[in-house]
């Protein structure tokens, strides 16, 4: 039997074949004993995770010291049986066991798998070939790319980390995908009745497949499984259908070269010195590598290199200034930080702000060789050397460029809020530049989900109208344009009768709020919805 190891972020993996016998499992360390199964990549993992016995047809886990809990199905166990084609999480890690690895689909055995068969060949290159419009995003791809050989359920994914691209349910295999990844090449595995070392999650499947999609700029996976044994064709047809997509995204992207080779020049000279910076690496051909990435919507997170760093320095108050720092278009001069972070305490501000960017420069200096906060003659900034990602600055740029937005590329981008925003912007601090960022962004965000949505519904995408619709409305709920869209989302689904709840719904709210009544576009629209009751 084969246990696989995937590290669920980075995707990186590493497999044992287990022989019967007994096993300790755990983070690599200098110290291992030959037989532990060591898992490198990991590092919330415990040095001992857990033992196991390892059976003929099975093998029993047993938590041992393991700081993390260990879940199988959603639930917390200390003890479990393990089949193969079943899983287990713990920290970050993903662990499964299979009979034996997939089998790799080569070129040459795809090649011979299509003579004598070259009309069924040609009917799918004629369904793929739809699917090539440079004006189908990639997230779009991941949705439509299902009805083109329907004997199979097929999924597209982003492969770092392995997330879905659009809306189609299919939970993969993540040591199949980690292998795929890991040869670059096609892979595919078949089983014999349920459960019978299946390499996927979901039960009753005949076999699964996962075919890498490298492009210099894309890393994508494509993910089957299907009901019925996959004759040569279907796996051939598969391959072919990843190979296409790979060189329709390469060609995508070098048909995109000139506009964007003249968008990095402009760019060349924007305020800001990291875009700069970055433009001019661009355009030299280097890659610009993030090392820190900072979350400060929802729960912050601090992650350099891998390593999340706010768990280790305590309390609130450098998470605060990293990203007062981290969303600077400017260098910020001591009285501001001063100002904006101890208004009260004059007398030790000086000293405190000292012993913060210590302690803040301490932790960041872990994956970063030089100085990570630099003074200059105007004040304090992140050095332009130390690369890093900030949500809150991509969420602005989004917003920032809503309103020149049309159609699909709208809607793109209003699906990117919604991954964005995973909550209030530092929520629970309630410095006064803070509450006001929070303050600033929220209605920001209430204009361009309330934009949104009225393109989607213009476009009669009316679930996605709806859903952007009740996002506004979170922020304002006594916004009749937001309850408008949503009224008019109900009827185009034909469900009168939750459109008239919206109406009544704002109705009150507005007597509530304002002692107003709702707008003669409400009033219209809640006598049709009575109308088609």
């Amino acid at each position: 039997m084969i246990l696989w190891a995937t590290h669920l972020k980075s995707l990186a993996a590493v497999h044992f074949e287990l022989e019967p016998g007994f096993y300790q499992l755990g983070r690599s360390t200098p110290d291992d004993p030959d037989d532990k199964l060591s898992v490198p990549f990991d590092p919330k993992l415990s040095r001992r995770t857990a033992r196991l016995e390892v059976k003929p047809t099975r093998i029993v886990v047993q938590r041992d010291g393991s700081r993390a809990p260990i879940f199988v199905e959603g639930e917390e166990r200390e003890r479990f049986e393990l089949i193969p084609g079943q899983r287990f999480g713990v920290a970050e890690t993903v662990f499964e066991l299979a009979h034996e690895l997939g089998r790799t689909i080569t070129a040459d055995e795809v090649d011979a798998a299509r003579p004598g068969q070259s009309d069924q060949v040609l009917e799918l290159m004629l369904k793929i070939q739809p699917l090539f419009s440079s004006e189908i995003p990639v997230e779009q791809l991941g949705e439509r790319i299902n009805e083109v050989l329907p004997s199979s359920r097929i999924a597209l994914f982003l492969a770092d980390p392995l997330r879905s691209c659009g809306e189609v349910e299919l939970v993969p295999s993540q040591s199949l995908a980690a292998q795929a990844c890991q040869e670059k090449q096609p892979v595919y595995f078949e089983w014999k009745g349920q459960g019978d070392g299946q390499p996927t999650a979901a039960q009753g499947e005949s076999w699964a497949l996962a075919a890498p999609i490298f492009t210099s700029e894309d890393k994508l996976l494509l993910y089957a499984v299907g009901h019925r044994a996959a004759g040569t064709l279907e796996r051939g047809g598969l391959c072919l259908l990843a190979q296409m997509l790979q060189d329709h995204l390469e060609a995508r992207r070098a048909g995109d070269l000139a506009a964007a080779q003249a968008a990095l020049e402009q760019l060349k000279s924007d305020v800001d010195p990291r875009i700069r910076k970055a433009a001019e690496k661009a355009l030299r051909g280097e890659s610009e590598q993030v090392t820190l990435k900072i979350w400060s919507l929802g729960e912050f997170e601090a992650h350099m290199e891998g390593v999340r760093l706010d768990r280790q320095w305590g309390g609130k108050q450098l998470s605060w200034l990293l990203s007062y720092l981290a969303s600077c278009t400017k260098a910020a001069t001591e009285d501001a930080l001063l100002e904006d972070f101890w208004p009260e305490k004059s007398g030790r501000a000086k000293k405190n702000l000292s012993v913060a960017l210590s302690r803040l420069r301490k932790n960041l200096q872990e994956g970063f060789s030089g100085d990570p906060i630099l003074r200059n003659h105007t004040g304090l900034a992140i050095n332009e050397e130390l690369s890093y990602w900030h949500d809150y600055d991509e969420l602005r740029q989004h917003l920032s460029r809503l309103s020149e937005l049309e159609g699909e590329e709208a809607l793109v981008s209003g699906r990117r809020l919604k991954e964005l925003y995973r909550g209030s912007y530092l929520d629970g601090c309630y410095l006064e530049w803070a509450v006001r960022r929070r303050s600033e962004l929220e209605e920001a965000l209430k204009d361009g989900y309330q934009r949104v949505a009225q393109i989607a519904l213009d476009c009669q995408k009316y679930d996605e109208a709806l859903d952007f619709s009740q996002r506004s409305l979170e922020f304002d709920p006594c916004s009749q344009a937001g309850h408008l869209v949503a009224i008019h989302a109900y009827l185009g689904t034909g469900r009168s009768e939750q459109a008239l709840r919206q109406f009544e719904k704002c109705e009150r709210i507005l007597a509530q709020e304002w002692d107003m009544e709702p707008s003669i576009e409400l009033l219209e629209a809640y006598q049709r919805a009575k109308l088609n009751l």
